[in-house]
């Protein structure tokens, strides 16, 4: 079991890296050359108090109720390219036939722990990168205000939407399953 859980965390580092450096590079290089530090701090701190907003602004924020929202958007291709996504699971069923993202109903709250503290980090950094791209375009940087939005949508507002699409099916899933549904409670598991 400790083994299929490294494996897992390895397959998952190579999106997740690829990821971080394809859409955090160009803000970083902006920030090092068209912004003070003050500014890229101002911004920060205000991030870090997104991603600590109590949970009822995370609920209040849910795009929809039900997965037919978030596939319309196109979830679903996002899914294929993201950690615990179709490809990555799809590799590690090769490698171990059988093998779930959540093998047991305990692991129904760490999932969605982390799908919650996902979403926080992907908010907060929303939060900075907006921040950002508005400092572009009051200094009239407009190419790169657009190149920081199209990688604040595609590296934080489409993986928020995703950890909320993956909560709403992890609910619709537990209904189904003997066991889970146990675990599926508001107060058991923080779900927002």
């Amino acid at each position: 079991m400790a083994h299929i859980r490294r494996t897992t965390a390895l397959y998952n580092m190579v999106p997740n890296l690829t990821w971080t450096i394809l859409h955090l590079a160009p803000v970083t290089v902006f920030c090092f050359t068209w912004m003070r530090p003050l500014w890229v701090y101002v911004l920060l701190v205000a991030a870090l108090l997104v991603a600590l907003l109590p949970a009822i602004v995370y609920r209040k924020m849910q795009l929809g109720a039900e997965v037919a929202v978030y596939k319309r958007i196109g979830i679903m291709w996002v899914r294929r390219f993201s950690q615990d996504g179709d490809i990555i699971n799809r590799l590690l069923r090769k490698r171990f036939p059988g093998y779930k993202v959540i093998h047991e109903p305990a692991g129904v709250r760490r999932y969605i722990l982390r799908a919650n503290m996902n979403e926080r980090f992907h908010c907060g950094l929303f939060a900075f990168m907006t921040g950002i791209m508005v400092f572009a375009v009051v200094q009239a940087h407009y190419i790169w205000a657009l190149v920081i939005a199209i990688n604040n949508v595609l590296y934080n507002l489409y993986p928020m939407f995703l950890q909320q699409y993956n909560r709403i099916r992890l609910r619709e899933i537990s209904h189904h399953r003997e066991g889970f549904d146990m675990f599926m409670r508001k107060e058991r598991i923080g779900l927002y």
